[in-house]
């Protein structure tokens, strides 16, 4: 949040040199050349078709567009009418993310989003001369709206991309959005003063290059509204960097509109506090409410992964059954604190076995193709479930969780059914997921692979846990 706050400083310094076009493309060029020399030094993930379609658009969008039209409308509108449009962004975030990523909107997330909002506008007030053309205005919306959807274009991609990654191709894609600039920006290049250079390639490395990969790294590990709200944090910094460096004292209005901004980025962060569990009767009145609860898994347990089929002819294939034989795990529940709670399973992935079809020689087929061909289980020994944000919503546990396979990663929405008794705690659940998101190429058979296991895979968990003394 330092650096974009710091891009406001340095778009006003540097437009003073260069056009909007000419500044999006020096900043986008130079971010291009810099993640990348990172990028190729290290192993890169092969993207899938969607994957790069939403790549694609969050490049031409978030990082093309927006700077384009950001660069204009900073030029035709004050900074403080551009800071109260551009961050309705985050509102746009919230909704798109609903619609398409299926995030819920938290109650903490709509009132202290609401609340930062009103901070932003306290602060546009305190700041704004009162003139902004109506194109002007328009090309703020359409900035925070090009932004909003890059954003949500980008979420699903970090389940298994890295965030370096990511920024490299969603800025090589703006670079070249922005190429019709490149004259431009030679003959601009040729005139401007040193400092104007300098804030371009200020504005290339930081927070071209550093912000947006560090953003889209907590993008990867939280959910995109509540990621989005610690946008409202760019105005309070900014007063104080345009004090610091500019030299602009900022009013009393001003800075109370960068405590509202400040106290409702604190709200939306906030997990929200369910009520504890033995108040709602899942849990016996006798357990500490101070101390967590830990459950293990016993052998009872059942860990199913149910395949479809798939191809030109996969209506004469099968659709298979595969059941874990050994895994292992704990749940840790915290009875004040529910979003702290933590639920580990590690299934071994050579315990994996095909249960059908029937004919036997056909399951131990399956089965060791399953093992060698598809899990790689010599070198990807395990499959990992971890819970990452655990919410109660009435008897039912919500929760994202990190799903491990072959190494891969990918953030998956499960809702757990949940039947506590004394000592003994059973949970049920069923996700679905695809086997391209983790790298995996779902296994063809038949006549040139017109027989073919499908992408989707769905895994079902009936979980028994046994409480475990203290």
């Amino acid at each position: 949040m330092v650096l974009w706050a710091a891009a406001f400083v340095g778009i006003r310094a540097a437009g003073r040199s260069f056009s909007p076009g000419a500044l999006a493309l020096g900043r986008l060029a130079v971010g291009t050349v810099l993640l990348g020399a990172v990028a190729l030094s290290r192993p890169l993930v092969r993207l899938s078709h969607r994957e790069l379609a939403l790549l694609v658009l969050a490049g031409l969008l978030w990082f093309g567009v927006y700077n384009v039209v950001l660069n204009d409308a900073e030029r035709r509108v004050d900074a403080g009418t551009a800071a109260m449009l551009v961050l309705i962004a985050p509102i746009f975030i919230i909704g798109l993310a609903a619609a398409f990523l299926k995030e819920r909107a938290t109650p903490n997330l709509l009132l202290g989003g609401a609340l930062a909002f009103v901070g932003v506008l306290v602060i546009g007030f305190a700041t704004s001369t009162g003139k902004a053309s109506l194109v002007g205005v328009i090309l703020c919306l359409g900035a925070a709206l090009s932004s909003a959807i890059g954003v949500v274009a980008e979420k699903p991609v970090l389940n298994r991309v890295s965030a370096l990654q990511v920024t490299w191709i969603c800025c090589t894609v703006g670079a070249l959005f922005c190429l019709p600039y490149a004259p431009l920006l030679v003959r601009e290049l040729q005139l401007a003063p040193a400092g104007g250079i300098a804030w371009l390639v200020f504005l290339g490395v930081f927070p071209t290059s550093i912000a947006f990969t560090t953003w889209a790294y907590a993008l990867a590990r939280g959910s995109a509204g509540r990621v989005a709200a610690t946008a409202y944090l760019v105005p309070p910094i900014t007063i104080v960097m345009s004090w610091l460096i500019l030299g602009e004292v900022p009013g009393g209005i001003a800075v109370l509109g960068g405590a509202l901004c400040l106290v409702g980025v604190y709200i939306a962060r906030k997990m929200p506090k369910a009520l504890p569990l033995v108040v709602l009767g899942l849990l016996p009145a006798t357990a500490n409410a101070q101390d967590s609860v830990v459950y293990l898994l016993s052998p009872a347990s059942v860990l199913e992964v149910s395949t479809g089929k798939a191809g030109l002819l996969g209506f004469v294939g099968h659709e298979h059954t595969i059941r874990a034989r050994a895994f292992s795990g704990r749940i840790v529940y915290h009875p004040d604190s529910v979003a702290a709670s933590r639920v580990e399973i590690t299934v071994r992935a050579d315990s994996l076995e095909v249960l059908t079809p029937p004919d036997t020689e056909e399951i131990r087929k399956v089965t060791a193709a399953m093992r060698t061909q598809v899990l790689d289980v010599a070198n990807h020994p395990e499959i990992r479930f971890v819970s990452r944000y655990v919410e109660l919503n009435g008897q039912r546990l919500e929760m994202t969780a990190a799903l491990t396979i072959k190494d891969q990663t990918h953030y998956v929405p499960v809702i757990v059914e949940l039947d506590v008794g004394s000592d003994t705690l059973r949970a049920v659940t069923r996700f679905a997921v695809k086997q391209t998101d983790f790298g995996i190429r779902p296994f063809r058979g038949g006549p040139g692979g017109t027989v073919r296991v499908a992408d989707r895979v769905t895994f079902a968990i009936s979980a028994v846990a046994i409480r475990q003394s203290p």
